[in-house]
């Protein structure tokens, strides 16, 4: 798992590590995925499969769709003033407000276990569980998509 700091930096990481996390291929159909070129870092380079960028919204829409049916609101968690409260973080700089999403994300975690298991039963291991929190956060921030979910440019 990478840091959220590194897929700040580079967020084909984050569409590499959805890909390769069962729980997202899970909400994935076969036109989400594309090859990608990775620098191996040793001057050779390697396709690899990953989310493709184009597809982000439709997978996050996916996801939440399914949270829903479950009784779990994610975007009331994202956007309400009394959750997460997004538009009203929007000063901060994002890698603070990534920062914030995968904590409360993770704050709610307790919450998402219990009432989220036939949604998204294959994450519960802790460690995966984490992983597919962290993702959505930044998955989140990529096309703007959790701005467009709260409506942020009519509140601000």
């Amino acid at each position: 798992m990478h840091e959220i700091s590194e897929y700040i930096e580079n967020p084909n990481l984050g569409l590499i590590d959805a890909f390769q996390l069962e729980s997202f291929r899970e909400f994935m159909e076969e036109s989400d995925i594309e090859l990608v070129v990775v620098d191996r870092g040793d001057g050779t380079q390697a396709h690899i499969q990953a989310l493709s960028l184009r597809s982000v919204n439709q997978v996050l829409r996916r996801i939440i769709k399914r949270c829903e049916e479950s009784g779990v609101d994610l975007k009331k968690w994202i956007c309400d003033k009394d959750e997460f409260d997004l538009c009203g973080k929007l000063d901060l700089p994002i890698g603070e407000r990534m920062r914030q999403l995968d904590e409360f994300f993770r704050y709610k975690r307790a919450q998402a276990a219990i009432i989220v298991v036939d949604v998204l039963l294959a994450i519960l291991a802790p460690p995966t569980f984490g992983l597919f929190l962290t993702l959505l956060a930044v998955l989140g921030w990529l096309n703007n998509y959790f701005l467009e979910l709260c409506d942020c440019s009519n509140r601000v």
